[in-house]
């Protein structure tokens, strides 16, 4: 009896789909078998399997491609791996051809996430941002309808400036050096900026966000190749991206994510302390949406639908005592890490108080003597009442045994990532 066309067309159908079914309950029994501690015993990095994965990264076949990513990249589960991978194996190559050329999402996310692990190490950001993949990550960022590679993505772009002045740069230098090209004051992170202005997902918004605020931290931590250097980049960033304030007001007006929101006030506290990041926060808190969570945090008042004045915010007498500015002075702003490691059931709420504190400070240090009087008794009297509301604190925790403040200090930052959730717990 013969066959008609028809019934192959759809025998054929089934059989790709059981061959695609049987490929993916492969790779996936495969991940399961290479997170296991035993693998990495018996798998060194530099192996004659873990050669065989190697190759496997520049096949033709995208599965392979792909099963050769989630085993090399559970392996990736330590420093010293990770900068064996990188620093001998140089594996780090063939992934950024994979993120330059690929279009299967599969294939994208699983590289994407092999080199995230692999960036890790403060090592390694220099070797791979060295490797070019600041010229190919762009192409991700456009991938409006590949939400989760895009996210990823821009999530790897931060990991790797996280305290890399050189990554930094990069994404930060001019498209063009022509002054009368429109390209002169826009660079690659300019693309990231239109991003977060043109796109509804929230995660992507913030992980744009949190980028914009490593490289701040960056910018305003008093290490790098020269203090010149520092100051003339940071002086450019700024000049180049007068836009980064929506990104950054987002960051401390939403409330969905705290941790994201203490991170964001304590790089305001360090931005505050240099001429052009004063001029960006006074800038973002003419907008209502962004002053209104300073506000709450120096006064716990919730002043939305009221006459915003001094003297709605603190006593009459608003004047600075001594006791208000040794306060400010013992103060020089927590990182949310720090806190964190140093006592997990810290109050961030009081972390952030007291960033908050410097950050107003600092602000009416460089931008205070050009204020306006309104505005500028306004701070003096945000400034009074998260003072007051700090010695409140440490009083009725006198005698008791208080939480550690966690690290401090202007320069010394030991910038470490914030863990945020992933991006299919945060949409």
């Amino acid at each position: 009896m013969s066959v008609s066309p028809t019934s192959s067309e759809e025998n054929e159908e089934d059989l790709s789909k059981d061959l695609t079914d049987m490929r993916g309950r492969l790779n996936q029994a495969l991940s399961d078998i290479s997170a296991l501690p035993e693998f990495k015993n018996a798998v060194p990095v530099v192996s004659t399997f873990s050669n065989s994965l190697r190759r496997w990264l520049s096949s033709p076949q995208i599965q392979l491609q792909v099963c050769a990513c989630i085993m090399l990249g559970n392996l990736a589960r330590s420093d010293n791996t990770c900068e064996e991978f990188v620093q001998i194996s140089k594996i780090h190559i063939p992934l950024i051809d994979i993120i330059a050329t690929a279009n299967d999402s599969q294939l994208l996310h699983a590289a994407l996430g092999f080199l995230k692990n692999l960036a890790l190490p403060l090592n390694n950001k220099l070797a791979i941002g060295e490797a070019g993949i600041f010229d190919v990550l762009p192409r991700l960022w456009l991938l409006d309808t590949l939400q989760q590679v895009q996210f990823s993505s821009i999530s790897l772009s931060r990991q790797l400036l996280i305290s890399t002045f050189d990554n930094i740069r990069k994404i930060t230098q001019r498209l063009s050096v022509d002054p009368d090209s429109p390209a002169n004051m826009r660079s690659k992170l300019s693309l990231l900026i239109a991003l977060f202005q043109r796109t509804d997902i929230e995660p992507i918004k913030m992980e744009i966000a949190r980028l914009i605020t490593a490289i701040c931290r960056t910018y305003n931590s008093r290490t790098g190749p020269s203090t010149k250097e520092y100051e003339d980049t940071r002086r450019r960033f700024f000049q180049m991206h007068p836009d980064i304030s929506m990104p950054l007001g987002f960051m401390v007006s939403q409330t969905k994510w705290p941790v994201v929101r203490s991170e964001g006030w304590f790089v305001f506290a360090l931005m505050a302390r240099f001429p052009e990041g004063a001029q960006c926060i006074s800038d973002m808190m003419q907008d209502v949406q962004v002053f209104q969570p300073l506000v709450e945090l120096l006064t716990g008042k919730n002043l939305i639908g009221n006459e915003l004045t001094a003297s709605s915010i603190a006593s009459p007498s608003s004047d600075i005592s001594s006791s208000d500015s040794t306060l400010v002075s013992s103060l020089e702003g927590t990182s949310p890490e720090s806190a964190a490691a140093a006592a997990p059931k810290v109050d961030m709420t009081r972390i952030d108080r007291e960033n908050a504190v410097v950050l107003v400070s600092e602000l009416l240090k460089n931008r205070g003597s050009e204020m306006a009087l309104m505005r500028r008794t306004l701070f003096e009297s945000l400034l009074k009442g998260g003072g007051d509301m700090i010695i409140s604190y440490r009083e009725s925790m006198s005698g008791k045994t208080a939480l550690p403040s966690g690290k401090r200090g202007r320069g010394g930052y030991d910038v470490q990532d914030v863990t945020v959730q992933s991006f299919n717990e945060l949409s």
